[in-house]
């Protein structure tokens, strides 16, 4: 008798988890180059991360300057282009959040990071 067929696998995308989506407040304070970036989008092609080194703070990525010191930037222009939304989180204790508590350790930064940035990913790994 003929064997029966294997059962199809789950697609990649449907056995990723739904997690919940954090306040747009506590995303803004997390992300608030981002709509200054021009690169925010409903149906982004990639998600860029990129982490500010020691020091920095997210609109090393995520802003072209001002005035005198506007500068285009390849990097936004070339997510601009071709949709793809550009995350630079903003740690605590730095540039806006200069009040918020620092985080001071790898493993901090990225529990810390992960409720506010896996739901974006998630969601974008869906579509």
């Amino acid at each position: 008798s003929p064997s029966p067929s294997p059962s199809p696998s789950p697609s990649p995308s449907s056995a990723l988890p739904s997690l919940p989506n954090p306040s747009k407040e506590t995303f803004d304070r997390w992300f608030p180059g981002l709509q200054r970036s021009g690169t925010a989008t409903d149906a982004p092609s990639k998600i860029l991360v990129c982490f500010p080194n020691a020091g920095n703070a997210e609109d090393m990525y995520t802003s072209e300057g001002s005035g005198a010191r506007k500068q285009p930037s390849p990097l936004l222009e070339h997510c601009r282009e071709h949709r793809v939304q550009l995350m630079a989180p903003q740690y605590p204790g730095r540039a806006m959040r200069l009040k918020d508590e620092k985080i001071t350790t790898a493993k901090g930064m990225a529990e810390a990071l992960f409720d506010v940035l896996a739901p974006t990913l998630v969601d974008a790994h869906k579509a």
